[in-house]
């Protein structure tokens, strides 16, 4: 027991150790912004990442490491639970090696606090709590909207009066938290388009990728075989719906990580010939995170796209824009106002009008006489200030770089001449 405490402990340890050393990546950076105006809903997920930001800030301050304390302390929680709850077996402690369990939870996203209120609910239902999970299961529901999905398997593996009730309290503690945000997805719609046979495609080899090909085979076959608990209801129903889904409109690889969570439980109690397609799966995935882990520490390969630039480009981009000591800043997208912000510690907000409806169109302020507007490189004279700022100046060339290699550009233009656009 002492020897999984410390796997355990050292796998919190090693996030918490590259939290403090990555850049935030640009939706790290927005939800932080929410943290700094707390509510009940935002636009793009429920404010279970805000709250848990929010958290993280208070004992570590307005930091990388801060930003993603609160998600990662969860987690670890969570599996420390999870394998006390499955008898510290090592074949479990194994698998939660693989990249699905130890690389999304260092991000501060709405995924880090999902899974590991997924893992706490599932646990207290297979012990029985129903209240217990149905408080956990609502409170995952604060976290994003796949956590109807938990709801609905607890319910299929329950099938019974207490499993229903499991449900009713789950969507009376998620209800305060999901209605703003689900009426904003009614609105604006779900779906990305460009859906079909391409993306369903790509969201199953995000799986293989995240659990590694020999786990994948092994949590195929713990499909296949094993008993319809919670555990398999909820991989199926994630990894089924989101593929159904992916074929009308294009999808995101972290929305299987819920079936990735199932698939390492339901994997790490396979026996016989499949147990070890599951070991050896385990020891590949430990392989591939401790490549990942020091790539990210001390890169290793020189990539031409490496997943990893997004943290480093942030710091580059909000001291260069915080040098003109201008403010409130515009920018093109919510992702370089989020970066500007943390990292520059500039007032700054998207475009009026401009794309999808992000969080920065309901705290917007009043617009300055003159001010800079700041976009990705482009080769387009158009600007989205145009029609608000007749009078421009520019480009100013931001550019963050590794050695010779160019991560991200952005053009800073100066505007002047306000006045609202008809």
């Amino acid at each position: 027991m002492k020897t999984s405490l410390a796997i355990v402990a050292a796998l919190t340890a090693v996030r918490l150790v590259l939290a403090a050393r990555l850049g935030l990546v640009a939706d790290e950076a927005y939800y932080w912004t929410w943290s700094q105006d707390l509510g009940l809903s935002y636009f793009d997920h429920p404010p279970g990442i805000a709250w848990l930001i929010a958290a993280g800030s208070a004992a570590f301050g307005d930091t990388e490491l801060g930003v993603r304390a609160g998600g990662i302390l969860l987690q670890g929680l969570a599996f420390g639970v999870l394998s006390w709850h499955e008898k510290w077996r090592s074949g479990l402690l194994l698998l939660l090696m693989a990249p699905a369990i130890v690389l999304p939870g260092v991000l501060a996203t709405p995924d880090a606090g999902l899974l590991a209120l997924w893992v706490l609910a599932v646990v207290a239902h297979e012990r029985g709590a129903w209240h217990v999970a149905g408080v956990l299961a609502g409170l995952a529901l604060w976290m994003k909207l796949p956590a109807v999905l938990l709801v609905a398997a607890l319910v299929l593996a329950g099938r019974d009066k207490k499993a229903l009730g499991t449900a009713g309290l789950a969507v009376v503690v998620g209800a305060p938290a999901l209605s703003g945000h689900v009426l904003f997805q009614l609105d604006h719609g779900l779906g990305r388009g460009d859906g079909g046979i391409g993306p369903m495609l790509e969201l199953l080899g995000a799986q293989v990728g995240f659990l590694g090909p020999l786990l994948f085979v092994a949590a195929v076959a713990w499909l296949v075989r094993g008993p319809r608990d919670a555990w398999w209801f909820s991989g199926a129903l994630t990894l089924g719906l989101f593929g159904l889904a992916a074929l009308s409109s294009r999808g995101e690889g972290n929305w299987g990580l819920p079936f990735c969570l199932a698939a390492v439980v339901g994997s790490s109690r396979l026996t016989g010939r499949w147990g070890r397609v599951a070991e050896w799966g385990g020891w590949l995935a430990l392989a591939m995170s401790a490549f990942v882990v020091v790539h990210a520490l001390h890169p290793l390969v020189r990539l031409p796209s490496d997943p990893l630039d997004q943290t480093r480009v942030g710091p580059v981009l909000g001291e260069s824009v915080s040098a003109w000591g201008v403010e409130p800043v515009l920018t093109s997208r919510y992702q370089e106002a989020a970066w500007i912000r943390f990292y520059g510690g500039v007032d700054a907000t998207t475009v009026p009008d401009q794309g999808r409806v992000d969080q920065f169109d309901t705290w917007r302020g009043d617009l300055p006489a003159s001010t800079l507007f700041v976009r990705p490189a482009r080769t387009s004279r158009t600007l989205a200030t145009d029609e608000l700022y007749p009078e421009s100046k520019g480009p100013h060339d931001v550019v963050a770089r590794q050695d010779d290699r160019i991560l991200m550009a952005w053009q800073v233009w100066e505007v002047e001449g306000y006045h609202p656009s008809r």
